[in-house]
């Protein structure tokens, strides 16, 4: 059947429309609108005004393209920031308008979508899927076929960290130095029972893609090149030199990189670098295949549009 799936994050809104026929995914249109819906969160409590007006332009087209494309199934989530804020009602009231009913998931739930769509087509024991959006990280631990052993949301991410830690632009070796304590600290208290479990980890969503672009010049975006590469621990270090040296306006010019998405890629890179040094791994695999898919392939038959 032809089903869409809407996932609207603290940082990105993003649209995939695909055939899904016993299992197999095959992509029809992709949109993203970087929206950052989440900005300044972690100060005011609520969803950014100016977010939500983007959200909901942003939502609007992704509507007409689903009735274009003649949809039989449709889900739209919202996850880290929609969860948070307090007014989350004022995004669902706007798009009510267009026709899409809003659906708040939890971290849970995100992390076990990611692993669906992080593993989709590959198998393997002790898989690691990470998840780093802009207001959360996820992480599950699973083998395959389907057997998740380990699944846990911690409130590190990109645009929450850059918000709270992060002031100065570029950011100071001490405001680094802290936000990389902070996150360290947080993953010591969350995840101690991975030590020694994970054999490989895949990084999924804009972040961990970014990475790969950047690093290969890549531009226009093709997922192609970016499925399945691997990013190195001297590879996070090469990158983050580039990133925290220069400010927002400068970063904005990297051939790779969404200018919208310059001002929280430093945050983002010292996520990952901070999960590669707890677990211990000297590099990551990337895929392109993440929340999106697994919406889509675990998208309940009687789902309307």
């Amino acid at each position: 059947m032809k089903c869409a799936a809407i996932d609207i994050g603290t940082v990105t809104t993003r649209l995939l429309i695909a055939e899904v026929t016993d299992g197999r995914v095959t992509e029809l249109l992709r949109r993203i609108e970087i929206t950052h819906l989440g900005a300044d969160l972690g100060m005011t409590g609520q969803l950014d005004a100016g977010g939500i007006e983007r959200v909901a332009a942003a939502c609007a087209q992704f509507r007409s393209l689903v009735d274009e494309q003649h949809v039989e199934a449709c889900r739209c989530v919202a996850t880290s920031a929609a969860r948070d804020a307090d007014n989350t009602d004022e995004l669902a009231e706007k798009l009510a308008r267009p026709n899409l009913q809003l659906e708040v998931i939890s971290g849970e739930e995100e992390a076990q979508l990611s692993f669906a769509g992080a593993t989709y087509g590959r198998c393997g024991k002790g898989l690691l899927v990470v998840d780093p959006g802009g207001g959360s990280t996820e992480f599950v631990l699973g083998d395959l076929p389907g057997q998740v052993q380990f699944s846990r949301s911690l409130q590190i991410g990109s645009q929450r960290m850059t918000d709270a830690m992060l002031g100065s632009d570029p950011p100071t070796r001490v405001e680094l130095a802290y936000c990389s304590a902070v996150v360290r600290d947080l993953l010591t208290s969350a995840l101690s029972e991975l030590h020694g479990q994970v054999r490989e980890m895949i990084a999924v969503a804009g972040t961990a893609t970014t990475m790969v672009t950047v690093r290969d010049g890549i531009d226009p975006y093709d997922a192609t090149r970016v499925q399945g590469a691997c990013v190195t621990r001297s590879d996070l270090q090469a990158l983050m030199r580039r990133f925290r040296l220069i400010p927002t306006s400068e970063r904005e010019a990297i051939r790779g990189l969404e200018p919208q998405r310059a001002s929280v890629i430093v945050a983002g890179t010292l996520i990952l670098q901070e999960i590669l040094d707890y677990l211990g791994l000297e590099q990551f695999c990337v895929s392109d295949t993440d929340l999106l898919y697994g919406i889509l392939l675990k998208l309940p038959v009687q789902a309307g549009v």
